[in-house]
């Protein structure tokens, strides 16, 4: 949600340098894709470059914190990316609209990679148990 909700402003505050990063961790995405391996660096920092243009720390910590807290699920639940390939091409269409400027197409880019982690988490909503 915040991504979504904040990437208008990521997209007036792009820069050409900005757009060059995401371009380069896409690449080192599709490198490790193709050879099957996950890729959770890559998109750590994918998600960071993204936003920060805008100078907000608060927003930066906040997604860190969900990065930091997936991993740590991912000691408890099978988390694992079985198709690394098929999440590097969801960011595909993240950087295309981005550097387009297209705000409505990079949400809706945004909301369909979120929707892939989604499916992996409700396949292990059994081995969430409450504490």
């Amino acid at each position: 949600a915040l991504e979504i909700g904040m990437v208008g402003d990521a997209i007036k505050f792009r820069t050409v340098e900005t757009e060059a990063e995401l371009a380069q961790i896409l690449d080192l995405m599709r490198i490790k894709a193709q050879q099957g391996r996950a890729f959770p660096d890559e998109d750590r920092r994918f998600h960071q470059c993204l936003f920060e243009n805008l100078n907000n720390k608060t927003l930066l910590k906040i997604l860190d914190a969900f990065w930091l807290t997936l991993n740590k699920a991912d000691q408890v639940i099978d988390l694992q990316d079985k198709n690394p390939l098929w999440t590097y091409e969801f960011h595909i269409p993240i950087v295309e609209s981005f550097v387009k400027g297209n705000v409505e197409a990079t949400r809706e880019a945004i909301q369909q990679h979120y929707a892939n982690l989604e499916g992996r988490l409700s396949q292990n909503d059994d081995d969430i148990q409450p504490s």
